[in-house]
């Protein structure tokens, strides 16, 4: 613990710190240390100093302070995020305050959002925004574009870490321009257009006890580390199913390498796009490979910066280099009065990491892994009903995404999980706006949401609840529903439309076991290209509220195999050919009957036959009438014609002999002529 006075008027300390807004005398400086100054690093700071009062503590965190170091052109700014009272010495009051860069406060802010149709740096600067950055608190000085991303997600990521992660993935790196009044965060995509920024050459100068150069080094230290040679890519994109081809990138550096890195689901969809991240990945590999590190006493070195060794004995690092990293801490303990047991460092000790200037500096790629499901609603108009794209994917707003997207522009198109898919064929069930679905991540990556189903809620709920708990249903909005009951004694299969006024139903329930299908205030049409079968087992009852037509255009065929066939009609009952009418019964009798008069209407002939039996015409009561506009002829090819009863009749024998019998016989004409070759009276 440094202890000692407070200095006095005279004094005049090298290093200095200012807090912006501090009411009372500045905090005098007793040590600092400083690290994670570096390209893409937030850096931190560490600064004990004494004041001569206290310092209220409350109001201190938040406040900007100002670094001014000793032998530096530039201050280093910093937000103050700590402050330890240590103790009261002689000197005063003892602190230990620490500070971050400006990107500090985005480490402690943890947001789930989404943006779409954004390249990296428009991202960066929604995020910067959201943090009160202002124009001129940050520049983009890449040289070349930035692919847009349809989609990308922060989940369950703070900011500092969300936006170094698309950095990395795009291969930029970011550093501070320490201004005199504040710093300005510059994004790079190439450390190698770094320029001479002042400190230019720094010249080996082994440490031997006389005056300290501040443009020297006085120790080098050089590692190696064996890493993958090899980066292969691999990826896939849903535009076209098939994998896309692996995409290698093979080391060049003079330190050798062994394995591959190998990375399925890398975040690309052509090969063009793959090689360019395949590069980048073993870029950032090469920077691992070799480590360059100085001791210096030199304070005015900046990360980005160009700079070049000279004088070590190994000329081999006698080279113009990057500075990516610079570490420093210091003390003046010793230059203020009273000092006491505080330990005398002359001097600042600076660490820096260097880089060949001709290797790129690429931050190391970390993908971020959401294994967990998340909840969201499918995007759409309500009033148009679903809303997908030409292949069937969905929009989505997620729950935890407060940013007002227009409609349809809350995400880029998600894939719906379904039981089936196949070439020509597939398993869908639209999902309407405002649907609650469930989404997990292919290959745990937030940027590619996949549907994994859908969640009822109050507002679309479930089908199937207590109440009906034996049933599998399938209802759509229309009301159309696919039930199978499982329930005792309700077993059964109902395909229904419009509140079951059309439906289905396989009633299989013990000892019912029947098909029925109904529509109850539509029509019925059945059809069949080819042949049609009805096998019934036992009685068929047909019931038509109206007429009933039959059109065949072939043969009708009617076949009872042990019944008989009754047809009834409430009018009239018309027989229509348009050739030949056949009734015909094999082995039994017909009988026609009418309560009326029964006509037989022939346009061409009418020929009545019996072939083994008997023909009678009855007329019980009335009269019998034949009229012919032709002749009538009666004929019989074996046996006679016999017109008449036992009383009296006209008979044509066999033998062509004409009888004609009665108890009197009356012959009444005009004219009689009678023509014979023999004419015989009583029989003579």
């Amino acid at each position: 613990m440094p202890t000692g006075t407070m200095p006095h008027s005279r004094h005049t300390s090298r290093h200095r710190l200012q807090i912006r807004g501090h009411p009372g005398p500045q905090p005098e400086v007793v040590g600092f240390h400083w690290r994670d100054y570096g390209l893409s690093r937030s850096y931190r700071i560490t600064v004990d100093c004494v004041t001569s009062t206290p310092m209220a503590a409350p109001w201190v965190p938040g406040c900007h302070a100002t670094l001014l170091v000793a032998g530096r052109r530039r201050p280093v700014h910093g937000i103050i995020t700590g402050v330890v009272d240590l103790e009261r010495g002689p000197a005063g009051h003892y602190l230990r305050l620490s500070l971050e860069s400006p990107l500090g406060p985005l480490a402690r802010s943890r947001h789930q959002r989404v943006f779409t149709r954004l390249d990296v740096p428009r991202i960066l600067e929604r995020v910067l925004a959201g943090h009160g950055w202002q124009q001129g608190d940050w520049r983009v000085a890449c040289t070349g574009e930035c692919p847009v991303h349809p989609f990308i997600a922060q989940l369950e990521e703070d900011d500092l870490a969300f936006i170094s992660r698309l950095l990395a993935f795009e291969g930029l790196h970011y550093r501070f321009e320490q201004g005199p009044e504040k710093p300005v965060l510059v994004i790079q995509d190439d450390s190698r257009s770094a320029v001479d920024d002042g400190a230019g050459t720094l010249r080996y100068e082994p440490l031997r006890g006389g005056v300290r150069d501040l443009h020297g080094f006085h120790r080098l230290t050089a590692a190696a580390r064996l890493l993958p040679e090899r980066v292969t890519l691999r990826d896939h994109d849903p535009e076209r199913p098939e994998s896309l081809a692996p995409v290698h990138a093979v080391t060049v550096d003079s330190i050798p390498g062994q394995g591959t890195e190998a990375h399925w689901g890398a975040g690309f969809r052509d090969i063009k796009e793959g090689e360019r991240l395949a590069w980048l990945r073993l870029q950032a590999l090469d920077c691992e490979r070799r480590q360059i590190r100085i001791h210096t006493h030199c304070t005015d070195l900046e990360p980005g910066q160009r700079l070049s060794l000279k004088g070590h004995p190994c000329s081999d690092f006698n080279h113009t280099y990057v500075v990516v990293r610079v570490d420093m801490e210091a003390s003046q303990a010793h230059a203020m009065p009273m000092g006491g047991a505080c330990e005398h460092r002359p001097g600042p000790r600076v660490r820096v990491d260097l880089l060949p200037v001709e290797q790129p500096f690429r931050p190391r790629y970390r993908p971020h892994r959401v294994h967990g499901r998340l909840v969201a609603r499918v995007d759409g108009d309500p009033e148009e009903g679903p809303m997908l794209d030409e292949q069937g994917r969905y929009r989505l707003r997620f729950d935890f995404d407060d940013t007002p997207h227009p409609i349809g522009r809350a995400s880029a198109p998600v894939r719906l999980l379904t039981p089936y898919a196949a070439p020509g064929g597939g398993f869908h069930f639209p999902l309407h706006p405002g649907t609650e679905v469930l989404v997990g991540f292919e290959n745990g990556d937030p940027h590619r949401p996949l549907i994994l189903g859908a969640l009822p809620n109050r507002d679309q709920p479930s089908p199937v609840n207590a109440d009906n708990a034996g049933q599998n249903l399938l209802r759509t909005p229309a009301g159309y529903e696919l039930c199978m009951d499982d329930r005792a004694g309700r077993e059964q299969l109902r395909l229904a439309a419009h509140d079951a006024d059309l439906h289905l139903t396989l009633d299989a329930a013990q000892d019912t076991h029947r098909l029925i299908l109904e529509t109850r205030r539509g029509e019925m049409a059945w059809q069949s290209g080819r042949a049609m079968h009805l096998d019934i087992g036992t009685d068929q009852q047909v019931e038509i509220g109206g007429d009933q037509g039959v059109r065949v255009r072939g043969d009708v065929l009617l076949i009872t195999e042990s019944g008989d066939i009754r047809q009834q009609a409430a009018g009239d009952l018309l027989l229509e050919a348009g050739e030949d009418l056949q009734l015909q019964t094999r082995r039994g009798d017909m009988l026609q009957h009418s309560e009326g008069a029964m006509t037989l209407n022939a346009g061409a002939d009418l020929a009545l036959m019996s072939e083994q039996g008997h023909l009678h015409c009855r007329v019980p009561r009335g009269d019998a009438e034949f009229h012919v506009a032709g002749d009538m002829l009666w004929k019989t090819t074996a046996g006679g014609i016999r017109i008449g009863d036992d009383s009296a009749c006209i008979l044509i024998d066999a033998d062509g002999d004409l009888v004609i019998q009665g108890r009197e016989v009356r012959i009444e004409a005009e004219t009689i002529r009678l023509q014979a070759n023999r004419i015989t009276q009583n029989g003579t």
